[in-house]
């Protein structure tokens, strides 16, 4: 019987140390200034025709869609990495994880012995919060940093195929249809764990997207806390913390590089 494939609800590639980043808004102070009110003429309703133009012109500019998935043309892939819908920079430039700030591409780096040197918005190195953690001083470009992930054996997709969103935010996302996952898995059998890289959120909307098929057993939970609290119940009967398998996905005498 063919192993279940491993659900990981995290970025399961390398051991990274993170950082909690708040913000308190700052509240603005009483003012005398502010005191006083204003009075503004009532705006004139907008004729139904034109409203509907206009909310269908709206919804034309918020519909956005998604990237091909990355896959070596000769590597097997023995994990795919799924995010949840590309940014606007990366629908823009055509690339993943294209935003400045993300840690996709310095995880990756770190990993796979480089660092990243491609940027969008004019910007020539890491942001700041990222640039001392940098591991590496060997730079790749898009290209060259696809092309090392993907002969390493990493896949890289997106659960949403297209949605209705503003801005960049997962939480803005609305009215999605989702990419073919499990025909993609059928066409490579030779992946053997999914982990989520944009976290629980895209592990939640692929759990939801894809009920009847987690239902049938065909998946397990990797062993951290994060994944148990979104896919336990997909824990098969039998499977428990003896188990035998790498939650690597590996075998253990196989050698990827």
């Amino acid at each position: 019987m063919k192993p279940p494939v491993v659900v990981a609800a995290a970025f399961v590639m390398a051991t990274t140390t993170s950082r909690t980043l708040t913000t308190t808004p700052t509240k603005r102070r009483s003012s005398p200034y502010f005191a006083a009110t204003t009075t503004t003429p009532p705006t004139p309703p907008t004729p139904p025709k034109k409203r509907k133009a206009l909310e269908a012109q709206q919804q034309k500019e918020t519909r956005k869609g998604s990237l091909p998935p990355l896959v070596h043309a000769s590597v097997p892939p023995h994990t795919l990495f799924l995010g949840t819908q590309p940014s606007d920079n990366s629908l823009k430039y055509d690339g993943y994880y294209l935003t400045n700030a993300n840690a996709f591409w310095p995880i990756v780096g770190d990993a796979l012995g480089f660092r990243r040197d491609f940027y969008v918005d004019g910007r020539g190195d890491a942001v700041n919060f990222v640039r001392p953690h940098l591991l590496h001083d060997r730079k790749l470009d898009y290209s060259g940093a696809v092309d090392l992930l993907t002969a390493k054996g990493y896949a890289v997709w997106d659960v949403v195929l297209a949605s209705d969103r503003k801005g960049s935010l997962d939480s803005a996302i609305r009215d999605a249809s989702f990419n073919d996952v499990r025909g993609f898995l059928a066409t490579y059998p030779s992946i053997r764990k999914i982990c989520f890289s944009t976290g629980a959120d895209s592990a939640r909307r692929f759990k939801r997207a894809h009920k009847a098929w987690l239902d049938q057993g065909a998946f397990r939970p990797f062993r951290d806390d994060a994944s148990r609290a979104v896919f336990g119940d997909l824990l098969l009967r039998g499977d428990d913390d003896d188990d035998d398998r790498d939650d690597d996905g590996d075998d253990r005498d196989d050698d990827r590089g």
